[in-house]
């Protein structure tokens, strides 16, 4: 009906379904055109080690086409950065696209827009190196 016009998200803890590898299989396999987003702070907040929003970006690359950047607090809050998601984030950025739009969702202050704008770019720019865009990112941070 909708096809690749649709666009699927994993979810963090507040839901009950497409929070994980087995979860988002079975919602492709009902919409087998619909697309993906990968939300990193949802995944996180799923697992903090990462693993299943790396499989995700393996599994599903293929269909992915936003990223959605941000931490998130315990209630789902969209929250800035911090220098744990920053590092967690590294992990899962060598398997994206690299002309993959990235979503900044993180709440902050007018003031903090150049930071966490950087802080995306160091970690997600096309032209990125792997340990020095981490050292970047984390120097900002702080």
């Amino acid at each position: 009906m909708l096809g690749a016009r649709l666009c699927l998200e994993n979810m963090d803890n507040r839901k009950t379904g497409g929070r994980t590898i087995a979860e988002m299989r079975e919602l492709f396999e009902c919409l087998p055109h619909a697309e993906f987003r990968l939300d990193l702070g949802h995944a996180r907040q799923i697992d903090p080690t990462m693993a299943t929003a790396m499989r995700m970006a393996q599994e599903f690359g293929s269909r992915l086409r936003q990223l959605h950047v941000s931490e998130v607090g315990p209630l789902g809050e969209h929250l800035p950065l911090s220098a744990l998601a920053i590092y967690a984030f590294q992990l899962v950025a060598p398997l994206l696209s690299r002309d993959c739009p990235v979503i900044i969702e993180s709440v902050v202050t007018r003031d903090g827009i150049e930071r966490e704008t950087r802080i995306n770019a160091a970690l997600f720019d096309p032209g990125r190196e792997q340990g020095r865009s981490l050292e970047t990112a984390l120097a900002l941070a702080t």
